[in-house]
């Protein structure tokens, strides 16, 4: 595909809170990152995980050992994409010095060997089980298979950052054009945050190659439906968010995982322990001039590296 130059105007609808993909929480943020940022790989139209900057991936017969072959793609400094600027964005994730909001998206949700450790500041970064075969190969060691692990690839946590470039930028990166590389779709040329205005423009290189008071109320944050029923047996809550279902017991199983949460919805909704507050809706106005924009329910809202404007 041959890269068109050209605007493509897009409203968003809160401020960007960072550019930094392993400090970044927000969806908003997730979305401009990903405007100029490519992971190990992306979603298809339908939302299945397919090839970014992974080529290739070998999955080992015990579902534990991923290895993810690079193909050839450049920073927009010129410098190659390796295998090591994965290695060193992920313990940035991990590393508690970071205080990354989604560094249980390594532990906890991808069960990446020693991730909770780190965390829990038991055990240095170096130990993260992702390594740089080399510049082309990176091995991810999991504690557990874990069916979904592709999918997570796209999420801006697990993205890359070149570790020399950072370097140079400290505390002030991902704060300007300056301070930010592009490996993707665009490139970031120009960032207001006050006015909240971006400049993108295709980059051809990528087409060439705890417990709160609340308002007077206890609020507490339950993972187990167990535990919320004995919240409310007992009387010291009024009210209890439940914050996700448990299925760690069928990660591997992806025909599993989806039954046990189609039980636990039935939970939810035979027996009214769990109600939702909302159900999340986006209205989309798009020029019939653009085509291209791919529209997902999870992870990155709204994806434009496939975007065309027609005159």
């Amino acid at each position: 595909m041959n890269a068109q130059r050209g605007t493509l105007n897009i409203m968003l609808e809160t401020e960007v809170q960072s550019l930094d993909p392993q400090v970044a929480t927000d969806g908003t943020s997730f979305e401009v990152i990903a405007d100029y940022t490519d992971g190990l790989m992306q979603m298809d139209a339908d939302g299945a995980a397919v090839p970014a900057i992974a080529e290739t991936y070998d999955i080992s017969e015990d579902g534990k050992t991923y290895t993810f072959h690079l193909r050839d793609a450049k920073w927009s400094n010129g410098e190659a994409v390796t295998a090591a600027d994965f290695v060193f964005g992920w313990q940035r994730a991990v590393d508690p010095a970071t205080a990354s909001e989604y560094s249980y998206m390594l532990s906890d949700i991808g069960q990446v060997v020693n991730a909770a450790e780190i965390i829990a500041g038991e055990k240095p970064v170096t130990d993260l089980g992702v390594t740089a075969v080399d510049d082309k190969t990176l091995e991810v060691q999991l504690n557990v298979p874990v069916s979904y692990f592709l999918s997570l690839m796209y999420f801006p946590t697990f993205y890359p950052v070149n570790e020399a470039f950072y370097n140079t930028c400290k505390d002030t990166f991902g704060t300007s054009p300056d301070t930010v590389l592009s490996n993707g779709a665009f490139k970031l040329t120009d960032y207001q945050p006050a006015a909240t205005a971006f400049t993108l423009e295709k980059n051809p290189d990528y087409y060439d190659a705890g417990k709160i008071a609340l308002d007077g109320l206890a609020y507490q944050v339950i993972k187990d439906s167990q535990q919320a029923l004995m919240s409310y047996q007992t009387g010291a809550l009024d009210m209890t968010l439940l914050n996700g279902e448990q299925v760690d017991q069928v990660k591997d199983d992806p025909e599993g995982r989806w039954a046990a949460l189609y039980e636990a919805e039935q939970i939810v909704l035979e027996q009214a322990v769990i109600f939702p507050l909302y159900g999340q809706c986006n209205a989309e106005m798009v020029s019939s001039a653009v085509t291209g924009v791919a529209f997902h329910p999870v992870a990155l809202n709204r994806v434009y590296k496939n975007a065309a404007k027609s005159e």
